[in-house]
């Protein structure tokens, strides 16, 4: 019979946001004041959460399909934080992502919102996180960016790959980096203009949802 009955959407949508603050901590600017969330849905709103409660964000740009898509967002933002972080919601994307310490790419378009031409450059340090890989992101981007980081080393390499057709072996070794490497333990941040394509990893969702269960059944 069940032992029990979990939100596996929820757990899903926590992960990837967990994932997201991991990466950031590492790649993103330590003193980010500015995030960006194109495409607000689950994904976009449990990531901009995340980094909403680690970082001290002073404003928060976003780019949705509909306003009730941009309302909901808000709603959900403000019921965590109130009114005290600016949400913006009419701003061009290249300007968003122009201004912005933090990017979080979370959409279902297959076509690309965000272009190589609208990162930062001259030096300034960014967080980018496309949580669908290439699907959205235009694929020159990889040409722009100091550091590519993947949630799960090789085989999230792999998986991207399959799907982008970008062939990462011609990247030199320096810009690749894995969640999975112990140097990203250290505390240390990687400055620079910095990729992060989590392609999720099951084993996680089903460890969360054990230790659910165990907290749960022992409380």
């Amino acid at each position: 019979e069940p032992i029990a009955l979990i939100d596996a959407g929820l757990i899903t949508h926590y992960r990837t946001a967990a994932s997201v603050l991991l990466a950031a901590k590492k790649y993103a600017p330590n003193h980010s004041k500015i995030l960006t969330i194109i495409g607000p849905g689950n994904h976009g709103q449990a990531a901009a959460l995340f980094i909403l409660e680690h970082y001290d964000i002073e404003k928060v740009n976003v780019i949705a399909r509909s306003a009730s898509s941009a309302d909901a967002f808000k709603d959900y933002i403000h019921a965590s934080f109130g009114d005290n972080v600016i949400i913006e919601t009419n701003a061009s994307v290249a300007c968003c992502i122009q201004e912005s310490d933090i990017v979080v790419v979370a959409t279902t378009s297959m076509q690309p919102v965000l272009l190589a031409e609208y990162l930062r450059v001259n030096g300034s340090d960014q967080f980018i996180c496309g949580l669908t890989a290439f699907n959205d992101i235009e694929d020159s981007v990889i040409d722009q960016v100091d550091h590519i980081i993947f949630d799960d080393g090789l085989r999230a390499i792999q998986r991207i790959a399959e799907i982008s057709k970008i062939d990462f072996a011609e990247i030199p070794q320096s810009r690749l980096h894995s969640m999975t490497d112990p140097a990203n333990l250290d505390g240390h941040t990687v400055a620079g203009v910095n990729l992060y394509l989590p392609v999720g990893i099951s084993a996680m969702d089903i460890a969360i949802a054990a230790y659910l269960y165990k907290i749960v059944t022992t409380a």
